[in-house]
């Protein structure tokens, strides 16, 4: 189920012959900071194959992007800005994706990425149209992805203690679509306003992109004691 149809709170309709059904709002699933370290960590960093899957997830955590996004885009889609000019703040580095319905968005290339997007660049082959690609330069699936994810996560859940299992739950149902989930989520949490966090995802609909708005029982509590600590 992705973030587009994302179930939502829904009141009980009376309709002549029909009653709509309460649906259960469902908070989408992010991944923990252990999570991702250990399933990156289980990633190697030297093979064509691997520094390749290792940019296009990557890509999808650190960029929000869909995977269909990831697949398309092209060494054309990037602009390196001169790493001098970057430094003081006159240039910077970029991606434009063409997201759903053909349309347009352009991200900065996290900094905490682009050692492994360079490595990959140097192993891409010459001339290749699409930046994510074969050993003949062309464009990896979608299918691709999820198989190579699924692989990795059964080999970074291998280094996990029994006892331990509990504590790497999340990586048991991922997909790549749960990468998106987390950034947006940690960027809520950080305090990115709203339409920021929109534009970065390219949700055409600003209520799509509020299922990020999670209010945990710790925040709801520190709330009321701040507030009814005032009021007293």
């Amino acid at each position: 189920m992705t973030v587009h149809n994302m179930p939502i709170d829904d009141d009980i309709l009376d309709m002549p012959g029909k009653k709509k059904k309460k649906r259960k709002s469902r908070l989408p699933k992010i991944l923990t900071d252990a999570e991702i370290k250990l399933l990156f960590d289980t990633i190697p960093t030297r093979s064509f194959t691997a520094v390749r899957n290792r940019a296009a997830f990557d890509l999808m955590l650190y960029g929000g992007m869909r995977v269909s996004e990831v697949c398309d885009l092209k060494n054309s889609s990037f602009y390196w800005a001169d790493p001098t000019k970057e430094i003081d703040g006159r240039e910077n580095s970029t991606i434009s994706i063409i997201g759903k319905g053909d349309k347009e968005r352009k991200i900065g290339i996290p900094k905490n990425i682009r050692a492994d997007l360079n490595k990959w660049r140097e192993k891409q082959p010459k001339e290749a149209e699409f930046f994510l690609c074969t050993h003949l330069g062309k464009r990896i699936t979608r299918n691709y992805l999820y198989a190579a994810l699924k692989r990795y996560v059964a080999r970074s859940l291998l280094k996990v203690a029994d006892a331990d299992k509990d504590s790497y739950a999340g990586l048991k149902s991922l997909h790549p679509h749960i990468f998106r989930h987390t950034i947006a989520t940690k960027m809520q949490l950080a305090g990115i306003p709203l339409p920021v966090i929109q534009q970065f995802l390219g949700h055409s609909n600003i209520t799509t992109t509020m299922i990020y708005q999670h209010v945990s029982a710790i925040d709801v509590i520190s709330a009321q004691n701040k507030f009814f600590g005032q009021s007293q």
